[in-house]
């Protein structure tokens, strides 16, 4: 079962923190046939030293989706954009998809370094998997593919963490989606409603509200933005 880090760099972190504390073990036996563990004891006074406190309490406090992947398709958009720019900050990691590998490529350059990857729809989920260590959020303006629908089924399943899908003006999409087989009870599907006139920055809001655990308990619902 996957588990939420706060970004892929702490995670890269932990996990190189994780091999070389294996590899030493892994030496010191080679070298010396045993070793002794820290006692609980050493270990509750490493984790309430007073410094170790004091570095905890001031960090600051984890974004609304740190720890978050989302999808988001037709990557190059405005409204594709305002979404991941609102999405990205609040701490959640990207792939951006669409026909138009070059229009992602122009989207990534407007976020954060290291946040966002571009692929294709059918490469989507495989690349979030790959690079982030799975999918919590997808969002899409459009018809979502089946083959696509199928990857994310899975994923959700394996990771036991639920997940949210926010559509973009289709109400219709919400209700294919919803009746379609393998999505457990803890995925939340949504949409948002787009007016003719809504600002790209509205619609993005409603979609942050709808992917994070704000929306908890919110299911098959068309938000709208005016």
């Amino acid at each position: 079962m996957r588990s939420r880090r706060t970004d892929a760099k702490t995670a890269r972190a932990n996990a190189e923190i994780a091999y070389r504390s294996h590899r030493v073990t892994a030496m010191t036996r080679d070298a010396f046939g045993t070793i002794d563990w820290l006692t609980e004891a050493d270990v509750f006074d490493f984790d309430y030293w007073p410094l170790e406190l004091a570095k905890l309490a001031s960090a600051p406090a984890p974004k609304l989706l740190a720890g978050h992947v989302a999808i988001v398709l037709d990557a190059g958009t405005p409204i594709a954009d305002a979404i991941a720019a609102r999405l990205a900050g609040e701490g959640a990691h990207l792939v951006l998809a669409g026909s138009d590998p070059a229009a992602g490529e122009a989207s990534i350059a407007k976020l954060p370094a290291g946040l966002a990857i571009v692929s294709t729809s059918e490469r989507a989920v495989a690349t979030a998997v790959d690079t982030f260590g799975g999918v919590d959020i997808l969002v899409s303006a459009a018809r979502v593919p089946d083959d696509l629908l199928a990857e994310l089924k899975q994923v959700f399943s394996a990771q036991g963490l639920g997940g949210a899908i926010v559509l973009v003006g289709s109400g219709s999409e919400v209700e294919r989606l919803r009746q379609a087989d393998g999505f457990g009870s803890d995925v939340r599907i949504n949409a948002v409603g787009q007016h003719d006139a809504a600002a790209p920055d509205h619609v993005a809001e409603a979609v942050v509200y709808l992917a994070s655990s704000r929306a908890d308990g919110v299911e098959g619902v068309t938000l709208p933005v005016t």
